[in-house]
């Protein structure tokens, strides 16, 4: 099984609308997804695809980018 280490970068700036509240970030390790809450208003605010299987993510200190932890092949 080989782990790799993808770095997001948020860029909300090319979004249609803004979130009303701080962000949280959930790994859906089955569809290979990142669904981004809008914690403000308790909705879906994005969903990001990212393949592989999702183990973990973490959030640097200046909240600028998710680290998230993947397994490959997807299905182990």
């Amino acid at each position: 099984m080989k782990l790799l280490v993808i770095v997001l970068l948020l860029t909300l700036s090319a979004c249609t609308s803004r979130p009303v509240g701080p962000l949280g970030f959930v790994t859906n390790e089955r569809d290979g997804t990142i669904t981004v809450i809008d914690t403000g208003t308790d909705r879906v605010y994005s969903t990001i695809k990212v393949g592989g299987r999702l183990r973990g993510i973490r959030l640097n200190p200046d909240r600028t980018r998710i680290w998230v932890a993947i397994s490959y092949p997807p299905n182990q």
